[in-house]
């Protein structure tokens, strides 16, 4: 078996879906080192989980029976997608991509985790080509931070309505965007808004 287990690390705006009870009402702090403690898991609540690192190829339900002998009771998916540095492209569900790292792949393997009694986060994630690390994204003028956004609004949105649909219990936004929060925290906000309007798992 082709896949890479690691330690589930949740890094920026995870997110479970919110109740009735819940606003979507944001202050200026998201443009902060720290994201704001409204948008936190539950600190008191323990997340015994793995990551995955998406098969190239189609695998079968039993892929997660690894993940159960760990005794752990999260998966986290990871469905990247790609940017070249300080360029305002953004690639995702294409055909050159793995398989896990696509749509039909990641609904393929939430469906396998709940089979083996596991809960899901999906935690879409940008490699940026030529630099690694999103936390050191940016754009050099206002014109390619439009057009990146539009298309990462569209990577995330895409990825909320397939959470929603097969009720994941946990979505990731935004997720190493260090800098780019820290420049762009209006459309951070606006983002996530359109996300919990999209994604309302109980």
């Amino acid at each position: 078996m082709n896949w890479i287990i690691s330690l589930l690390l949740i890094l920026t705006f995870c997110t479970t879906a919110p109740t009735s009870d819940e606003t979507s009402s944001m202050d200026d702090s998201i443009a902060s080192e720290t994201a704001d403690e409204a948008f936190l898991p539950d600190t008191t609540a323990k997340i015994n989980g793995v990551n995955f690192v998406a098969p190239p190829r189609e695998v079968s339900d039993t892929c997660m029976q690894s993940v159960r002998e760990l005794n752990a009771g999260w998966v986290a998916l990871n469905p990247y997608a790609f940017t070249p540095k300080g360029k305002p492209e953004l690639h995702y569900n294409v055909e050159r991509q793995w398989w896990g790292e696509k749509l039909e792949g990641v609904r393929s393997c939430i469906r396998y985790a709940r089979k083996h009694g596991l809960k899901v986060m999906l935690k879409p994630h940008v490699w940026v080509q030529g630099q690694g690390w999103a936390g050191d994204f940016e754009l050099d003028n206002e014109e390619d931070w439009a057009q990146w956004e539009g298309r990462y609004e569209q990577y995330i949105l895409d990825y909320a309505a397939l959470a929603q649909e097969e009720q994941v219990e946990m979505l990731c936004v935004g997720t190493e965007f260090r800098k780019a929060v820290q420049q762009r925290p209006q459309f951070w906000k606006n983002l996530i808004t359109k996300v919990r309007s999209r994604y309302k798992v109980a």
